[in-house]
């Protein structure tokens, strides 16, 4: 039995063993149990014994290998990682396995590809410097090149605080290939940062002829996602796109409810005379907020045909939605004429809780602030307006001359008095 330096204080000075200080058995002694440890540390002695016997063999029968230095047991006996072996190490061990080495032709050798990614972190440094002109060569930088993967950065600087790096985006933006471009615009309106969205959404109008046709396309694309179908109108309405106009007027009336309210929305938007006929068709669509877009755009175009529907729609003739009414009433103010004041006075008078949206009318009509109170409307309309109006219903032969030596108006003045209350 080896005896290891673990077990010499297991013996006392007569050469007899001891198990917690006690002599222990004559089977004891001849059999000593091992503790774990006292096994580990027996196993780890076998095992370097065998090596250092075994060493010198190995390397004996491998002749073109170096022989370490066994001078100093320590050094071989740690553990230091080789990692794989060497296409030399490899020849030299296994001689009959020896490849010829293929030549590669210079034109397919691997070539150093340039980081994109340290690029990308020094212009977005570059574009969130405290410094404008900083921020102005990094936008102008990227126009430059027209890379459809700055699209991100260049969002990022249509929310800045200059103007001239906003400019400078927007320009730089109608460089970037289609493509990219509508597809970052319909991602960061989509799904992007509230901010981010709002500065592209801004920028929508300065895009449109980057922009129109490809977001028609999508738009007129049934195989498109119904996201993105309802980002491209929205889209188009906010570019103000005329020859997407007919496309969102069809789908208005789409089974695609959802759908159809980005379209009306879009459609009010978009300022052509011609979407006259739409309108007045859409003010008698089934759904509240199709009409309440048909009122909007009705407002916008303005004349006597828009005032054909919309004073009955504030009327309630035409309009069930009490809402819906109020914004037709408020919409009266793009149709004044001596009919719409009257009618708006009436309302005000009769106090029937449409009060609020006359008045807020009457004062778009006026120019003056929202939110006047009732009786200062009452006084106006009979003090200023009423009068006025009598003077300009007089025959010619009736009205009251001018005094040429004062120069003051004698009675009411030719155009009746100024609109204030």
């Amino acid at each position: 039995m080896i005896i290891t330096r673990a077990h010499y204080s297991h013996f006392d000075s007569s050469g007899l063993l001891l198990q917690n200080g006690a002599p222990m058995s004559s089977n004891a002694q001849a059999f000593p149990r091992p503790t774990n440890y006292q096994t580990y540390l027996y196993g780890i002695r076998c095992s370097l014994l065998f090596l250092l016997f075994c060493m010198p063999l190995v390397w004996a029968e491998s002749p073109d290998l170096e022989k370490p230095d066994l001078g100093n047991v320590q050094e071989i006996l740690v553990f230091t990682p080789l990692g794989p072996p060497t296409l030399e190490e490899l020849d030299k061990l296994f001689p009959s396995g020896k490849k010829q080495k293929t030549s590669v032709p210079e034109e397919k050798k691997a070539k150093p590809v340039e980081r994109k990614d340290d690029a990308s972190d020094l212009l977005m440094q570059m574009i969130q410097s405290p410094d404008p002109a900083v921020r102005l060569r990094a936008v102008e930088g990227l126009g430059s090149e027209g890379n459809e993967d700055a699209c991100p950065l260049l969002f990022i600087a249509l929310a800045d605080q200059e103007a001239m790096v906003r400019d400078a985006a927007i320009k730089a933006l109608l460089v970037v290939p289609q493509d990219a471009l509508l597809e970052s615009i319909v991602g960061a309106l989509g799904w992007g940062d509230p901010v981010i969205a709002q500065a592209v959404d801004a920028s929508l109008p300065n895009l449109r002829s980057a922009l129109d046709a490809p977001m028609l396309g999508r738009f007129t694309n049934p195989e498109a996602p119904r996201v993105e179908r309802m980002v491209a109108a929205y889209c188009l309405g906010r570019m103000g796109s005329v020859r997407g106009a007919e496309s969102l007027a069809d789908e208005v009336w789409d089974d695609d409810l959802a759908l159809a309210l980005y379209c009306a929305e879009a459609l009010a938007s978009i300022e052509d005379p011609a979407l006259l006929r739409q309108y007045v068709r859409m003010a008698q669509h089934p759904q509240v907020q199709v009409r309440t877009a048909a009122y909007r755009g009705l407002a916008r175009i303005g004349g006597d045909d828009a005032r054909a529907v919309l004073l009955p729609a504030a009327r309630g003739a035409t309009e069930p939605d009490s809402n819906a009414r109020k914004f037709a009433i408020r919409q009266l103010a793009s149709v004044p004429n001596e009919e719409v004041v009257e009618y708006l006075i009436d309302l005000i008078r009769a106090d029937a809780g449409l009060v609020r949206p006359s008045s807020d009318a009457l004062a778009a009509i006026l120019g003056l602030p929202q939110g006047l109170h009732r009786g200062h409307w009452l006084d106006w309309y009979n003090e200023y307006y009423l009068p006025a109006k009598q003077a300009r219903e007089k025959p010619e032969s009736a009205r009251a001359n001018t005094d040429a030596d004062a120069g003051v108006p004698v009675g009411f003045p030719e155009g009746g008095f100024p609109f204030i209350p």
